[in-house]
Formats: C-alpha cells, sequence, structure tokens
C-alpha cells in the first residue's frame, strides 16, 4: 500500500515509496518552485487554527452581561462606548463580572463619559478596576447601584457624580466591600458611597483615600449602618466631614474597628469634622481602636488649618451615643456642650449594643 502524506493545495512531500526503498524523498518540482513561498503561509495558516488571537474583552460583552449573559469572565481592559443599559433584571437576577488578566485588575473605563452598573438586584464584582464614569443630573450613579452587591479586590477610581450622592449609591440595599480601594472619586454627597433609607454596608479592609465631596468626602450615612473593620481613611476632602458624615436620627449608626483616619480636611470655613461628622444620629456612632491623626477643619476666625478628628453635634436631650474605645483622643475632638460621650470597651464586641 502507497501512502503520501499530503498538504491541502500541495503536492506530497514525502513518498512512502521511496522511504520504503531507503531512498532519500526528493521532492516534486513544483514544490522545488512554490515551497519557499507557500511554508510560511501553511505554517502561519496552522498556528492560527490551533491557536487562535483572542480578541479580549468588548464593550458589547458588558453590554450582553448586563441583558441575558449574566456572567461575563474579563481577559482584558475595555474602554466603554456608552453608558450601559439598566440591568434586566427579569433574565439577570445575579450579574457577576470577574477579572481575570495577566497583569493585574482588569480595568473598566467610562472614558469620562458613561455610567456603569445600574439598578442590578445583586451584583459580583471580583477583580475588577472600575474608572472614569460618569453620570449627570437625575441620573443612577456613575458607577454603581444594585440592591444586594458584593465587591472583592477591586479599585473604584477616578469617577464622578454630576448631579447628586456618591459614584456608588446604596438605597435600601446592602452592600460588602472585602480587599478593595477607593480613591479619587467626587459625588456631591459621600465622594465614595452614600448610604440612604435603611442600607448596610460593611467594609473590611478598605482604603478610601483622595475622594472629595461637598459633605462626607468618602462616605454619607443616612439612616443606615455602617459597619469599617480595618479600614484606611486616609487624605478625603468634604466642606464637612472629611472622610465620613452621619446624619439622620431614624436608625443611623456607624461602628468602626481598628480603623486609621490621616490627614482628612473638612475645607469649608468654619466646617465640622475634620475626619467624621456625627450628627444627631441614632443609635449612634462607635470608634473601637481607631487612629486619628492630622484630620483638621478650616477655623472660622482665622481660616487656618485647626486640629479636629471627630465633631459631634448630638445635643443632650438627643438618642443617640458616641463611645470610644478605649478612650477618646486626648485632642481633637469638639462635643456639643452638654453631650456626654461614652468611653467602653465593651461595646465593640456586639454589633448592635450601643
Amino acid at each position: 500500500m502507497i501512502v503520501a502524506v499530503v498538504t491541502r493545495g500541495c503536492p506530497p512531500l514525502f513518498s512512502a515509496t521511496a522511504m520504503a526503498m531507503g531512498a532519500q524523498a526528493e521532492p516534486p518540482a513544483a514544490f522545488r518552485r512554490h515551497g519557499p513561498l507557500l511554508l510560511p503561509l501553511l505554517l502561519t495558516a496552522m498556528a492560527a487554527f490551533l491557536f487562535p488571537v483572542a480578541t479580549g474583552t468588548t464593550h458589547a460583552d458588558l453590554v450582553n452581561a448586563v441583558t441575558k449573559d449574566c456572567t461575563l469572565i474579563l481577559d482584558s481592559d475595555v474602554t466603554m462606548t456608552a453608558s450601559l443599559p439598566d440591568v434586566n433584571t427579569a433574565a439577570c437576577p445575579e450579574v457577576k463580572l470577574i477579572g481575570r488578566c495577566s497583569a493585574g485588575l482588569c480595568k473598566i473605563d467610562g472614558a469620562k463619559k458613561f455610567s456603569f452598573i445600574r439598578n442590578a438586584e445583586r451584583l459580583h464584582l471580583e477583580n475588577l478596576e472600575i474608572t472614569r464614569c460618569r453620570c449627570g443630573k437625575g441620573q443612577a450613579a456613575a458607577a454603581i447601584r444594585a440592591d444586594v452587591a458584593v465587591i472583592k479586590n477591586c479599585r473604584i477610581t477616578h469617577n464622578k457624580d454630576e448631579g447628586g450622592g456618591g459614584v456608588v449609591h446604596l438605597w435600601e440595599a446592602q452592600m460588602t466591600v472585602e480587599n478593595s480601594v477607593f480613591s479619587h472619586n467626587h459625588g456631591r454627597t459621600g465622594g465614595a458611597i452614600v448610604l440612604d433609607s435603611f442600607s448596610t454596608l460593611n467594609a473590611t479592609d478598605v482604603v478610601f483615600r483622595y475622594n472629595t465631596a461637598v459633605r462626607g468626602g468618602a462616605i454619607e450615612n443616612v439612616e443606615s449602618n455602617l459597619v469599617c473593620e480595618r479600614c484606611s481613611f486616609l487624605d478625603n476632602d468634604a466642606q464637612d466631614g472629611g472622610a465620613v458624615y452621619l446624619i439622620d436620627d431614624d436608625g443611623t449608626e456607624a461602628t468602626f474597628r481598628d480603623c486609621q483616619f490621616v490627614r482628612n480636611r473638612a475645607r469649608r470655613r468654619g466646617g465640622m469634622g475634620g475626619a467624621v461628622y456625627v450628627g444627631r444620629i441614632d443609635p449612634g456612632a462607635k470608634f473601637c481602636n481607631c487612629k486619628f491623626a492630622e484630620n483638621s477643619v478650616t477655623s472660622g476666625k482665622t481660616r487656618q488649618q485647626v486640629v479636629n478628628h471627630v465633631w459631634i453635634d448630638i445635643k443632650s436631650d438627643d438618642y443617640g451615643n458616641v463611645t470610644f474605645c478605649p478612650s477618646k483622643p486626648a485632642s481633637g475632638i469638639w462635643i456639643h456642650p452638654g453631650f456626654i460621650i461614652k468611653e467602653d470597651c465593651a461595646v465593640c464586641t456586639s454589633a448592635n449594643d450601643f
């Protein structure tokens, strides 16, 4: 039986008969003439077939993820070409976007024009950088708005809400954030995150840095529950509440465990709360083993920067409590006349004991 190894469109390269006779195979005349030209083309075609080149993640992939596919594994950075549509919650009750880029976090770039995730029921973001997203007046948050969200190992950077709250907006919502960074974000209230109407935010090992707002450079909490553990608030800036602004006596509470507040600033002349402004809230705020350094407000008299870490604006006949463990800072705490703060570590072992 005579067999020839062939390539499509080319003459046989080896003669089985010649090989069986122990003779060296002689390439046909056609191959001798055209082989040097055909072989590179042949090898290129084979490589393309065996090892297809990845096209990378596209804007269309993001659109499909929030409208029908529900899950997307990103393998490259992607620049958005329009705001993403509202999540199709009928098709996608949960949306998962997970980065798998070899060089690090996969970047989703809003190009300083477009908004990201809007009106998701459940959202999971992991190994991503969400950057340069925008929204205007009357629109949803620039970066994220969801009922239940989990953010892990992400960077939320250089986003801006032109019209209202933070670039992440929680309204009757729950969010868990772990091992992530919020930096250089801007919103009118809560530069990075605003919690409103009985929302809950649990943040662990999160850095808030260089965020700006009118109130709450990093976070504003309105009648919601904020829990931060091992979080760092660094170099945030607002007119009041350089890092955090707490307001509303109908269910507003905040717990900070092993957190640090450094170089935050209330820039308004006569501003309140270099790091944290505590308004008339109930049940109150707890600072457990936290560090305060170089936080400041702008003096209403001299316009000079004055050390102030926490501004407590609760009156003596209000219901809320403010507790420090083991004790309040030696300086930099403004307390409304007549109000008595607590120094007690027992409350730090319970999530709800104020």
